[in-house]
């Protein structure tokens, strides 16, 4: 990297280039994108499942419904945000299914 300038303003130091530097997303911007599409996903969700639970099929209002991964985010990371991969449980049977699902 080529420095034309350097200098010190206030105790910071600043260079200038002639390379252009990119710019990374930060990791809020990225969990918020994530939670984005989740939330998009739950909304198509509950209306192809006609707001019910997948496991004991009783009907839920939108917030009484959780996003459950049928294969784990910690399995395979790249199924995160797959619609094929995500089903609307409600809170009893989801926390049901990962119990049975860690042994307890």
């Amino acid at each position: 990297m080529e420095v034309f300038k350097s200098f010190k303003v206030f105790g910071l130091y600043f260079y200038v280039s002639s390379i252009r530097m990119k710019r990374r997303r930060s990791i809020d911007e990225k969990l918020r994108n994530r939670n984005k599409v989740l939330r998009k996903y739950k909304r198509v969700l509950y209306g192809e499942q006609d707001g019910r639970c997948g496991e004991c099929g009783r009907w839920f209002p939108p917030d009484g419904m959780e996003i459950h991964h049928i294969i784990g985010v910690s399995e395979n990371p790249g199924l995160m945000l797959s619609k094929r991969n995500l089903e609307l449980l409600c809170p009893e049977c989801h926390k049901a299914l990962h119990r049975k699902k860690d042994g307890c």
